[in-house]
């Protein structure tokens, strides 16, 4: 790839889920230079959240908390991507999600080169223990395939 176009990558939360911390960690730790993070939860929850988020990690990357319009979590992505006109690439996750090591550059680096409109990569789901419970790849019939794709 060579250039680094902008990223952002939205979290909307209501703050309250364990695995935020590690949804958030899984951004941080992406090898990808040009990578914001804005993170949308409640007016009640956003600043006790954003104080939460700055004491357990040393910043990262870029961080935007937002204070949502409590019109819901559809609202709230929304407002994230309008606050992202300015990057290339817009992608959210879920706030008991991760991410991959190098999801954003590998995912990047298809959309850079092969003039893809979106982009999306594998699932794999764990349980609460963190063991593999099913897999979807999104193979032609994947997504339609069951609850947890094939395994």
């Amino acid at each position: 790839m060579t250039n680094n176009p902008a990223v952002v990558i939205a979290i909307a939360t209501t703050g309250v889920r364990p695995s935020l911390i590690k949804t958030v960690e899984s951004v941080y730790q992406q090898s990808y230079e040009n990578l914001t993070l804005k993170i949308i939860s409640s007016k009640d929850t956003i600043f006790s959240l954003e104080d939460k988020i700055q004491k357990f990690f040393e910043q990262k990357k870029p961080t935007e908390f937002i204070a949502e319009t409590e019109k819901g979590f559809s609202s709230a992505l929304n407002q994230a991507f309008e606050s992202a006109q300015t990057a290339k690439y817009f992608g959210w996750i879920n706030d008991d999600d991760f991410f991959a090591e190098g999801a954003i550059t590998r995912a990047v680096t298809e959309l850079e080169n092969s003039g893809a409109v979106a982009a999306f990569g594998q699932l794999i789901y764990l349980n609460e223990d963190g063991r593999r419970v099913g897999f979807n790849n999104f193979g032609k019939l994947g997504f339609w395939s069951s609850r947890y794709g094939p395994t």
